[in-house]
């Protein structure tokens, strides 16, 4: 892979590192707010309490007097000030994380369209076009200056507009292409937001509106007017991050910084047998699902990816695919297997609580057991057919022990890998992690390190110069 991939490839990753973190710190920062807001509403409630104050069927009406000594006064109307002040900076960091993102997408979208353009002419040549088009609607004269020299004309980059739509051109990425089009919506929707939250009071208005409306004038009417429908709903709201939106929000940005990245990198991996695809960083997600539980939230994303990748890119042969790759496919549809039965399950087992439960009640318990079965049966006939496709016998045979849940024949296979790779560190992989909530595998995996003298083990930190 050439130099100028490998950048995009250390580009991508860092900035999805970056959306993990903001996630993982906005859920730390909601869930101490929400514990200040518990203790807020606790206290306030024990003052109400200790002065008497009518609440409930008792509340006061606008007829009503009621006197409270004045240092009951002073105390609840300090809690009540507090209360407020807590509820709003809840809000406000999350909005500020909001931007933030999207300060991390722009900045990604310039340095790998940076790139690109002076590691490959064929996109040069979209992108002269396109600033040849656009020179032609504005009659900007510093651009008619630069466009004779391609250095000056990357470097005019970041004065255009919208470096979402200029990837797409330089790319040929036709975001009207039904894998892409609701997440491009999506992702128009959210840039306005943006700037209501920047630029204007943060509730939805008619520029907010009409600004969408005209970013997808251009897209099939039907699919148009349906989101249309969801942000005229928008309109005088206060459009402040909530938790779920915030999740959304990577989500898109998530799926856009891997669509771009693929696009940019060159395909030809050197071996006549595979094609490079950004598939990296989707290890790093599941490794997050288990230190900071929301980002399982993300795993449907790397999921429809990968199955985009398939068909665009491979045109359905799996053999072009690295194993690697195929592997980390069949993880995250593990992760996202035990996920679902689990949801499935606390439904089932909270229904079973109630008591007088109806016929209907039973029926809806009983195909809950039914969905649970066909997500397992979904799941494994697709990992079926990517496993079957691994070439690599070794990495075969340890992902297949994996799933079997064989300890002892996977600890054969992590000899191997021990063995040919000299600086390979298996306890940070996902599937070893999982294995490891096993005590029974935790036993077994301490009796493999103390036999093979693992943590003895010499490894080459660096060489001396000759």
């Amino acid at each position: 892979m050439g130099n100028y991939s490998e950048e995009i490839l250390k580009l991508g990753n860092l900035t999805l590192e970056k959306f993990l973190l903001l996630l993982k710190e906005d859920v730390k920062l909601r869930t101490q707010k929400s514990k200040n807001l518990n203790k807020n509403i606790f206290t306030h409630n024990k003052a109400v309490e200790k002065y008497n104050i009518p609440t409930g069927k008792n509340k006061i009406t606008n007829q009503d007097d009621f006197y409270i000594e004045r240092e009951g006064f002073f105390e609840i109307n300090n809690l009540f000030q507090e209360h407020k002040k807590l509820s709003e900076s809840q809000y406000l960091a999350s909005n500020a994380y909001f931007i933030y993102l999207f300060a991390i997408f722009d900045q990604f979208l310039l340095s790998v369209t940076e790139n690109v353009l002076r590691n490959n002419q064929e996109m040069m040549i979209n992108y002269k076009n396109y600033c040849l088009n656009h020179y032609e609607k504005t009659k900007d004269k510093t651009l008619f200056k630069v466009l004779p020299f391609e250095e000056k004309l990357i470097e005019f980059l970041p004065n255009l507009s919208s470096p979402i739509s200029i990837s797409s051109k330089i790319l040929n990425i036709d975001f009207k292409d039904n894998a892409f089009i609701l997440h491009y919506f999506n992702l128009v929707e959210m840039r306005e937001r943006r700037n209501l939250l920047v630029h204007r009071s943060g509730i939805g208005d008619e520029t907010y509106s009409k600004t969408i409306k005209s970013h997808l004038s251009s897209f099939p009417q039907k699919q148009r007017n349906k989101f249309l429908q969801t942000i005229e709903k928008n309109i005088e709201r206060n459009l402040r991050i909530e938790p779920e939106y915030f999740i959304e929000s990577i989500k898109t940005l998530y799926f856009f910084v891997c669509i771009i990245a693929n696009y940019s990198i060159e395909k030809n991996s050197g071996n006549e047998n595979k094609i490079n695809l950004f598939t990296e960083p989707f290890h790093d997600l599941l490794i997050n699902t288990l230190e900071n539980k929301p980002a399982d939230m993300l795993l449907t994303i790397p999921i429809e990816l990968l199955t985009i990748f398939e068909e665009k890119d491979l045109e359905g042969n799996l053999n072009l695919m690295d194993d690697i790759a195929k592997v980390n496919w069949i993880l995250l549809n593990e992760a996202l297997k035990e996920k679902r039965i689990k949801i499935y399950e606390n439904f089932r087992e909270a229904g079973r609580l109630e008591e007088n439960l109806t016929e209907e009640d039973l029926k809806l318990i009983e195909e809950t057991d039914q969905l649970m079965q066909e997500t397992r049966d979904l799941v494994n006939k697709k990992n079926k057919h990517i496993i079957e496709h691994i070439n690599d016998k070794d990495t075969y045979e340890i992902i297949s022990s994996f799933l079997e849940r064989n300890y002892s024949s996977y600890l054969l296979c992590l000899k191997k890998f021990i063995d040919n790779i000299e600086k390979v560190n298996v306890e940070e992989w996902y599937m070893h992690k999982k294995l490891s909530e096993d005590i029974k595998f935790r036993e077994m995996y301490a009796d493999f390190k103390n036999k093979h003298k693992l943590d003895s083990k010499k490894v080459k930190f660096y060489s001396k110069k000759k």
